[in-house]
């Protein structure tokens, strides 16, 4: 059941989400939930007073749509690893029980 999308789009669904994730005391709104459907990859997050929202198309679901919240502590090496990655390069996500795995090719180097 895994989502691909590139990194430079994973990037961009945590940009225009983190601001607007809850604070440590509401714990269900202190992260960003990922959804996937048969075509997009969705980012929600909500501090109560306001919501944002994200969406891109991904290539890869086998048509078994998931949802999983990124944990606040989470998010920005989440942001940190999908921005070492090359744009254009895949990013897996798989959910396994109640954990969201992200996977990337190995980085090769050009000698």
């Amino acid at each position: 059941m895994p989502a691909i999308l590139n990194a430079h789009q994973l990037g961009r669904l945590i940009d225009r989400t983190i601001d607007h994730i809850g604070d440590e005391s509401t714990a269900p709104l202190h992260g960003i939930r990922l959804e996937a459907d048969a075509t997009h990859l969705y980012a929600v997050a909500s501090d109560r007073h306001t919501l944002a929202a994200a969406r891109y198309c991904h290539h890869g679901l086998d048509g078994r749509p998931f949802a999983c919240t990124v944990p606040a502590a989470s998010l920005r090496l989440l942001r940190e690893w999908a921005g070492a990655q090359p744009g254009s390069g895949d990013v897996t996500l798989t959910l396994e029980s109640t954990c969201l795995r992200f996977a990337a090719p190995p980085a090769t180097c050009a000698s």
